[in-house]
């Protein structure tokens, strides 16, 4: 499965390269083109392309202790540097991204290809645009269905109810262990006979 790397790209690398690109580009103002691949090392590592050349942004950080309510881990990691490697890869890497835009759904996928760290070639690989009606209105189902579960979490009846669920899931997973426990004694028991 692995993890994906972001790969940020100054935009004026995709000019001139059609339509479609175009068209994927007129969906954001940003100055930089953020694809994810999965070529790179699959780190969650960030890479950039600057003036042609590959780097990797090298990030430490350290643990902050934090009590506050709205932090819910305890602390938070907090950046103390970040530093751009030089990379001198050869390697070809495929970058997506997936846009949603107001009518339509948008996939992109374009090919990379790096000698010895200087993005040498940049190609449309993949494009897919689909109607994007079906997945909005079942969004707005769902969230419709949320706030209908979150009204009645607040009301005498669902807090009971929700409560019963819980300690009846409970119940039944602590049983399903002790059955699982029973059988596997039960097993060893026949192997012995």
């Amino acid at each position: 499965m692995g993890l994906y790397d972001n790969i940020i790209i100054d935009r004026e690398h995709f000019s001139n390269m059609g339509e479609k690109v175009d068209k994927y580009l007129s969906l954001f103002k940003k100055e930089t083109v953020d694809l994810q691949t999965k070529d790179l090392g699959e780190s969650l590592g960030t890479f950039r392309v600057q003036n042609g050349q590959l780097f990797y942004e090298r990030v430490e950080t350290e643990w902050i202790e934090s009590n506050t309510p709205d932090n819910v881990f305890g602390g938070y990691a907090q950046v103390i540097s970040r530093n751009l490697e030089e990379r001198n890869d050869s390697v070809i890497v495929y970058g997506c991204d997936f846009r949603n835009a107001e009518h339509f759904d948008l996939w992109i996928e374009f090919k990379l290809i790096f000698l010895n760290g200087k993005l040498n070639e940049i190609s449309l690989h993949e494009y897919s645009e689909t109607d994007n009606s079906a997945r909005k209105k079942r969004e707005a189902e769902i969230f419709g269905e949320l706030k209908e579960y979150q009204a009645f979490a607040k009301t005498l009846k669902g807090k009971i109810i929700i409560k019963f669920k819980r300690i009846l899931k409970r119940v039944l997973y602590v049983s399903s262990l002790r059955l699982r426990n029973f059988a596997s004694k039960l097993d060893k028991l026949r192997y012995k006979l």
